[in-house]
């Protein structure tokens, strides 16, 4: 003979063993419930279907315990909102906010995920608890009076109601990029997102072994989508002089607007960091001191002036902007804004990073260019190690670049600047808006925070 719980009750939790710590979560949480048992015979088909899905939760319930991921959901989803948050800083739309607001769902169903998780298997902390109350909290009494109302549960819990709205919040972002990925004339790719928005709503409604196919669907969709988006001179090729796209990009369709959206695509504007070195800083005031070696006397004076400053200030870090543009510094103007930031590192077992407190404008104590590259020569205060409970001092670089044309005598301006607007973005029409280093808006400056 077998026990079974009696016909009519939904059993929706796996409690595993019954040790002392988790019997105790068990009852705070308040799933102790009376739970009826009735005798059926071991070799029935109700026996049968009893030991399949043990079977089956035992598999679920081993490999989340493996693979640890309720925890592994948590940090991902904190990332997820991180980057999310990141992405606002340069301005806000409506896309953004609505992923800022998905970010933040997917994280609290994550947290209320892993606080059922901890509490079914741990004695838990009071706040993990808590929460797991509040993921189990009976929101909604569904009658099921109709047909619609008999696809939902009879009882609709926290978890439930946030999973459903984290799930159609992915739907409508899913199908969001397979609009704008048509539009764009990015067929691939706008096929792969459809495919993840109808995953993404077919999870709302089915579960089991259906369920997962439409999850493998919103998954697979959404990674194939990423994979497949144009990129820059995908777009170009597609939307410029010799493609086959009209209309969307129209600016692309002129040779000259083209030829200078691919300079910048082609120009791959990066900026770095490093340390001088003692030996490399000696070398360059030797070559400032030569210069007494040529026949005008302005270079010894420049020479000598330039020594006796650069021994006032000592240069110990070189900030390197390189590009594939031709010209730069001469028939491409720079424009560096260069800020040194100070702020507090900690060290200790909690908690170890950095975090900004002031920022002070920098001019370069020397400027040296070559044919594709850029070096400023900088200082960087000695820092102060962090050591247990008491702060540190550390420093970093800010810096924002950006190329400017200048005018050749008899040609005219042509507000030409680099980094050159996206394929598909048109130039703006205020030329004050691109030439703007304060605004939020990184569209056009070459923008990094380095750390040496």
């Amino acid at each position: 003979m077998m026990l079974l719980p009696r016909p009519g009750l939904l059993v929706t939790k796996h409690l595993g063993g019954t040790n002392q710590s988790r019997l105790r979560s068990i009852k705070d949480i308040g799933e102790a419930r009376q739970v009826r048992f009735i005798f059926v015979p071991i070799d029935s088909d109700a026996a049968e279907m009893v030991r399949q899905g043990r079977e089956r939760i035992g598999f679920t319930e081993r490999a989340i315990g493996a693979t640890r991921l309720p925890y592994l959901m948590v940090a991902f989803q904190a990332m997820n909102l991180g980057q999310s948050a990141a992405v606002m800083q340069s301005g806000g739309d409506l896309k953004k906010i609505f992923g800022l607001v998905a970010a933040l769902f997917d994280l609290g169903l994550a947290t209320l995920n892993l606080s059922d998780y901890i509490t079914r298997r741990h004695q838990a902390y009071q706040l993990v608890i808590n929460t797991s109350k509040f993921s189990q909290k009976i929101v909604i009494n569904n009658g099921q009076a109709n047909l619609f109302s008999r696809m939902f549960p009879r009882l609709m819990t926290a978890n439930w109601v946030v999973a459903r709205v984290a799930g159609v919040m992915a739907a409508v972002t899913m199908a969001w990029e397979a609009v704008e990925r048509f539009k764009e004339g990015d067929m691939d790719a706008a096929v792969a997102y459809g495919f993840a928005a109808v995953g993404a709503a077919m999870v709302l409604v089915f579960s089991g072994h259906v369920g997962w196919v439409e999850l493998a669907l919103l998954v697979g969709g959404a990674v194939t989508g990423i994979m497949l988006t144009d990129g820059p001179l995908e777009q170009w090729v597609k939307h410029g002089p010799f493609g086959d796209q009209r209309g969307v990009a129209p600016w692309l369709e002129e040779p000259e607007e083209a030829y200078y959206r691919l300079q910048g695509i082609l120009a791959n504007i990066t900026i770095t960091a490093r340390r001088v070195s003692p030996q490399e800083r000696d070398a360059l005031m030797n070559q400032l001191g030569d210069t007494h070696n040529r026949p005008t006397p302005t270079s010894f004076l420049m020479g000598q002036m330039w020594q006796e400053h650069l021994q006032q200030t000592p240069i110990n870090t070189v900030i390197g902007v390189r590009s594939g543009l031709p010209g730069m510094g001469v028939e491409l103007q720079d424009v560096a804004i260069i800020k040194r930031l100070e702020g507090k590192t900690h060290n200790t077992p909690a908690y170890s990073g950095w975090a900004k407190e002031s920022e002070t404008q920098i001019t370069p104590l020397l400027t040296q260019l070559s044919a594709n590259f850029i070096r400023y020569f900088v200082y960087t205060p000695a820092g102060k190690r962090a050591w247990g409970p008491q702060a540190g001092i550390g420093y970093r670089w800010d810096v924002q670049v950006q190329f400017r044309e200048i005018p050749q005598v008899p040609f005219l301006s042509n507000d030409r600047f680099y980094p050159a607007p996206e394929s598909l973005k048109e130039t703006p029409s205020n030329i004050a808006e691109v030439f703007n280093s304060t605004s939020p808006n990184s569209d056009y400056w070459v923008k990094e925070t380095l750390n040496v």
